[in-house]
């Protein structure tokens, strides 16, 4: 704004001026002036005052017009000062010409300090090289260009800034770049979660489709397993102790429960439930896997074990869960050398949840490997030490246990693992009381139909039933066994399995219940999954029994059948006693069945009744 003064300075040397020019120019002389009519002089005067009107008018537009160059400047001065994003100018030496408010306030600098300042002072010293370069490619090839790098700001703290530059010619000749800045450590943090989730979902797609692929390698194992294990416990029990037999079929029974136990990692490696569910105490689990490491790898290393005693209980597979812990805490040991110090802890997570953590000062991972770690067959170590599955299998087991699982690594510092698990007294649904069985003698003969569509299951199970002194009756689908109820058949309980063309179990079973409503039905899959263990909820008189099971464990599943009140409740049945069944038992041959099972799995050939494939299983 100008003063008074100023403005009356003006339009007195703006007279002068336009004095100046009238003498310069007006060419009549004083006589002509005088030689003048008075119509003459009257017209110059009107003629002089309207070139005065236009010139006042021309002066107010012109200030008008001023008034809104400065309006519009001021405005422009406002946007360019409020903008959201940064502006600078730069020129061909690297110093700040100019700066809006918000690039001030984002490098947390005074704005009229900032210029002639290098704008390299903003930089972190790790990204110098990459703007000097990514400068002298602006000025080279004078194309827009961006680029990504960390700056900082004036009290020292970085963060992670967009450029985005072009550049100019001022009006003196000069060359400078107009240079647009944006904080995008937000954006950063949200890219990195979201490759994050990417991952695990690829992460997840993976282990889905292993998860089907192991869990059908895990029921057909399983039917074979259960061909084996339960006619060589059948065996077992006619053969005196000690002998020859005895030895052979305790062996046989052995190897198939730890197959058993290897297809139920399988089952929780494929995203499944666990394929039993009981209380466990997770101290216990950790203190049995010190007591195990310490005969054979704590020996080397120091342990520290800080374990809450008022850890709660979970719901779950001990096994399971044992088998998880345990490759963690041989990973852990494997990746320290001497005096490295290993840690298990537990703690309670509210009154929700519970967690586990395990943690070693080994040689720890980089972001590469870790964010490949938990992929299935991935390893770092040499060919035939490892597999790859151990992380995947740890993961998949927290997974099927409602968990979570999140690992901390860095190179030379160690690996630390937290597994978190719901606590059962908050989460469990309390599973149905099976009915208390009776055990007084005799015991009544049981009509069992049989459903499974896998003959080697047919042939195992007939022999079971009848070394227990049962009736046995198989059906080789859901719609056979539905006939055979309306065909008149009373059976007193009923072996389904779940995996089978057709109805299968879960078609099969609410129709045996709408026929038959207090009938019990035994659930015998080889792949427990949620479909499973919910129907098994939805339906009362119906249980579980995994495959693969010994004779011992179908003989108490049927035991609550042969209660006092379903044994008083159930038709004339025969009846036999102990001896009879002893003797009953005591007729039949196995070793023959045994063998059918495994060729029929494995190809082998029979030559006189026994095996001659001698291949290692």
């Amino acid at each position: 704004m100008h003063s008074t003064e100023d403005e009356l300075g003006m339009a007195k040397d703006l007279r002068l001026r336009a004095e100046a020019l009238f003498h310069a120019h007006w060419t009549a002389s004083p006589e002509d002036v005088e030689a003048m009519t008075a119509d003459d002089r009257r017209q110059l005067v009107h003629e002089l005052r309207v070139h005065q009107i236009e010139l006042e008018m021309q002066n107010e537009e012109l200030r008008l017009t001023q008034a809104k160059l400065d309006a519009s400047q001021a405005r422009y001065f406002d946007l360019y000062n409020r903008a959201p994003l940064g502006y600078l100018t730069i020129d061909e030496g690297g110093l700040i010409q100019e700066a809006n408010l918000t690039a001030a306030t984002i490098l947390g600098a005074d704005r009229g300090a900032m210029v002639q300042q290098p704008i390299t002072r903003f930089i972190l010293d790790e990204d110098q090289d990459e703007y000097y370069l990514y400068r002298k490619q602006i000025f080279e090839t004078r194309e827009p260009r961006s680029c990504e790098l960390r700056m900082m700001r004036q009290d020292g703290t970085s963060f992670w800034a967009h450029l985005e530059a072009c550049v100019v010619t001022a009006d003196d000749g000069c060359t400078l770049s107009r240079l647009v800045l944006s904080d995008i450590t937000e954006r950063q943090r949200l890219e990195k979660e979201q490759e994050h989730l990417r991952l695990q979902v690829q992460r997840s797609r993976n282990m889905e489709t292993l998860g089907r692929l192991a869990g059908g390698v895990a029921h057909d194992m399983n039917n074979v397993l259960a061909a084996i294990l339960g006619l060589a416990s059948a065996n077992l029990e006619l053969q005196p102790k000690g002998s020859t037999a005895y030895l052979a079929f305790e062996t046989i029974c052995k190897a198939a429960v730890r197959g058993g136990n290897t297809v139920k990692s399988l089952l929780t490696f494929a995203h499944q439930r666990p394929a039993e569910e009981q209380d466990i105490e997770l101290n216990v689990i950790l203190r049995e896997e010190v007591r195990l490491l310490e005969r054979t790898t704590l020996s080397k290393i120091h342990l520290e074990m800080d374990l809450d005693p008022a850890l709660g209980l979970i719901r779950g597979d001990a096994s399971a869960l044992t088998h998880a812990f345990m490759n963690l805490c041989v990973n852990a040991v494997d990746a320290m050398a001497q005096n490295g110090t290993l840690s298990l802890r537990t703690r309670n997570l509210g009154e929700h949840w519970v967690q586990v953590i395990i943690e070693d000062t080994g040689c720890g991972m980089s972001k590469e490997i870790q964010a490949k770690a938990l992929d299935p067959f991935f390893t770092t170590k040499e060919v035939g030490k490892g597999t790859g599955l151990g992380l995947s299998m740890v993961y998949s087991a927290v997974e099927a246990h409602r968990g979570h699982m999140a690992i901390e690594s860095e190179l030379d510092r160690g690996t630390r693992v937290e597994m978190s698990f719901p606590r059962c007294d908050v989460q469990v649904k309390p599973m149905q009381p099976l009915i208390e069985p009776y055990l007084g003698q005799p015991q009544p003969v049981l009509d069992v139909v049989v459903v499974d569509d896998d003959e080697l299951i047919h042939s195992a199970m007939k022999t079971l039933l009848q070394a227990l002194g049962h009736r046995v009756t198989v059906a080789s689908s859901g719609e056979e066994a539905l006939a055979q109820l309306e065909s008149g058949a009373n059976p007193d309980v009923v072996i389904l399995d779940m995996n089978m063309p057709g109805l299968g179990g879960l078609g099969t079973l609410p129709q045996l219940h709408a026929m038959r409503p207090k009938m019990p039905v035994l659930i015998s899959t080889g792949r427990v999954d949620q479909s499973t263990l919910d129907l098994i909820a939805a339906h009362p008189y119906t249980s579980l029994i995994p495959k693969p099971f010994s004779l011992d464990q179908l003989r108490k599943r049927l035991e609550p059948m042969l209660s006092k009140e379903t044994f008083g409740a159930l038709p004339s049945r025969s009846r036999r006693t102990s001896a009879e069944r002893r003797r009953a038992e005591s007729t039949f041959q196995v070793g023959a069945q045994i063998h059918s099972a495994t060729k029929g799995y494995l190809g082998t050939e029979r030559r006189n009744g026994f095996n001659t494939d001698r291949r290692r299983l």
